[in-house]
């Protein structure tokens, strides 16, 4: 999976949980709010195909439309200074 940043954004990355075709997710920790969530990354060689990209957003988008204690909740979604 590949080293972990230490931070991203406000979130404390804590370790990895997983990975997958096109991203890798990690525990992390919300530094103001402290509240334990996942974050979920791109991978490094997907960050310049904007298909990739696309892809990645319209999962982002499908994911904060639900709401069931089944999936998971979208608190966050950016791009830092690294892509």
């Amino acid at each position: 999976m590949g080293q972990p940043p230490e931070k991203i954004g406000p979130y404390d990355i804590i370790s990895p949980l997983g990975a997958g075709g096109m991203g890798q997710v990690y525990e992390a920790e919300h530094s103001l709010l402290h509240r334990r969530c996942a974050v979920k990354l791109i991978l490094p060689e997907f960050t310049s195909n904007r298909i990739a990209l696309s892809r990645f957003e319209r999962e982002v988008q499908a994911m904060a439309r639900l709401s069931h204690w089944n999936t998971v909740r979208i608190f966050d979604y950016g791009v830092d200074a690294r892509g």
